[in-house]
């Protein structure tokens, strides 16, 4: 059952890293794995901790999966713990893409490209 909650953890860590606009903080280990949405560089570290903080709301609210914060070297991070023996890697894969995708994200994208147009 911990084997499980690993390998789901290795297979999470691997699609952040491969997602240039997030960034793996620790893990995995354990089942867990803490990360972050830092965008291309161009938010402050407050406007990171609130787009972060505004993603763990719209994934936990949403019902999904409960994805939380925490807080590792000063910066808000997401973290996942897999544990239940029935998550599958589909649903990890559906997770790590939700949050790729949740509105805070997708929010900053638009005002980024706004600014640089205008």
């Amino acid at each position: 059952m911990v084997d499980h909650g690993c390998e789901l953890a290795e297979l999470a860590a691997g699609l952040i890293r491969n997602a240039p606009e997030w960034e793996l903080l620790s893990g995995p280990w354990l089942g867990i794995v803490n990360f972050r949405y830092r965008a291309d560089g161009s938010l402050t570290e407050a406007e990171l901790d609130e787009t972060n903080q505004e993603i763990s709301v719209e994934m936990t609210g949403s019902g999904f999966a409960q994805v939380f914060t925490t807080e590792l070297t000063g910066k808000k991070v997401l973290r996942m713990c897999i544990v239940n023996p029935e998550t599958t890697e589909e649903d990890v894969r559906r997770t790590i893409g939700k949050m790729m995708k949740a509105e805070a994200v997708l929010e900053r994208d638009r005002a980024r490209k706004k600014s640089r147009t205008a």
